[in-house]
Formats: C-alpha cells, structure tokens, sequence
C-alpha cells in the first residue's frame, strides 16, 4: 500500500498553477506533477483540462499498459485549453514502475540517486560539457525550455520508461520553484513526511526574491 505526502505554495504568483495528481486505479497507481505557464484570460488552463481527463481516464484503464498509452494519446491529442505545462509522471504496480518527465519539473528516485533530466537549454549545455550540472539552479537559460505539453505541442516519440521497484521505494516528484531553491543533498535525504516539510518550508522562507509557485510530493511505495 503506497502513500503520499504533498506540498505546495503559490509563492508571489497572482495564481497557482502546480498541480499534483495522485490516483489509485486497478491494481496500479498512478502520480504525476505539472507546472503550468504561459497563462491566458480564460478560467480554464491546459494543466486543469490534462488533470481531469487523465486523472478520470486512467481510473477505467484496465492494467498499467494501458494506463501510460492512454497517457500519451492525451500528450499528443491537440485538445484542451490553452497554455503550456512541465510534467512528471509514475506508473506503478507491485513489481515495475513506467515514468515519464517533460520540461523541469523532476522525479527524484532516492534509492539510488537518479533523477530526470530537464528539457532545458541549461540541461543541454550541461550535457554538451559547456556548464556544470551545479549551475543549473542559477544558469541564465534554466527557463527555457525544449519541451513542454499543451494542446499544440506532439512528443510522437515520447515513450514510458522502465524501472524495477525496490522494496519501499522512495520517490519525490517537484517542480523548478522547489528544486532550483533546495540542494540536491537535501532533496536525496527526505524520505519522511518531516523531512519534505522542513525543506518545504525552508525554500518558503529562504527565499529573497520574487517566489515562483513551489510544489513537491514524497510518494512511499
């Protein structure tokens, strides 16, 4: 039986539009984060459109197969409201778990210190040797990004990827307005309730700028 623990502030934002989903279906459950921006006028955002017809579509899917092709024909469908939006998905069941992360927000795997990567040019310049992975909280191109979900985005060759579960999985799904104020060390060591609260509230009252919405999740598996 997994559980979960969730937090989130919408920071000095006029609105808040990190969204945490976690839904318990048949035999599987599922968990994603998003991080919407690109705001418009309308009372609907794309994260609010993707959050219902995900969270109510995977409640019908028969087995966790099925569940992440549903996903991807709503990441590929140019349906919903306007704006645009990170995601960071799991999958699971008893034995193996399917994950998927667009854009910056992160899956933090705490067994063995694996994270995603971003879909960022900072992340790009990273991996190309030109910054250092210690640069990307402050680096002047972590915001933009290659990738994103919204109704007129396709990410055809998007696929979920595999990860045997180990016993008492730790996982934290968060957004950049968390990670990018909150060390990796930090992030690595909190697998207890207490411990996410701490930092969460760390980055809250650290902060000497302008704060972005802040979300961040610990699933316990």
């Amino acid at each position: 039986m997994s559980s979960y623990y969730h937090f989130t502030s919408q920071g000095d934002r006029n609105e808040n539009l990190d969204r945490f989903v976690y839904l318990e279906c048949n035999g599987f459950n599922v968990s994603f984060i998003m991080d919407g921006f690109c705001n418009n006028t309308l009372d609907m955002h794309y994260v609010d459109y993707f959050v219902d017809v995900v969270s109510r579509g995977c409640l019908m899917q028969i087995d966790i197969n099925h569940a992440c092709d549903f996903v991807l024909s709503v990441v590929n469908a140019h349906d919903g409201a306007d704006g645009k939006s990170t995601l960071s998905m799991v999958i699971y069941d008893d034995e193996v778990m399917k994950y998927i992360s667009i854009g910056d927000s992160r899956i933090y795997f705490l067994d063995n210190k694996e994270r995603t990567k971003d879909d960022s040019v900072a992340q790009r310049l990273v991996d190309s040797g030109f910054s250092h992975e210690s640069s990307i909280p402050r680096h002047p191109y972590r915001n933009r990004l290659l990738k994103f979900v919204s109704r007129k985005s396709e990410h055809q060759e998007l696929s979920f990827k595999d990860r045997r579960l180990n016993n008492s999985e730790k996982v934290v799904l968060c957004t950049d307005g968390f990670w990018c104020h909150c060390n990796d060390d930090v992030i690595w060591d909190m697998d207890t309730e207490s411990k996410v609260s701490n930092a969460f509230s760390a980055v809250i009252s650290g902060m000497l700028v302008p704060l972005d919405n802040v979300s961040v999740a610990l699933l316990s598996i």
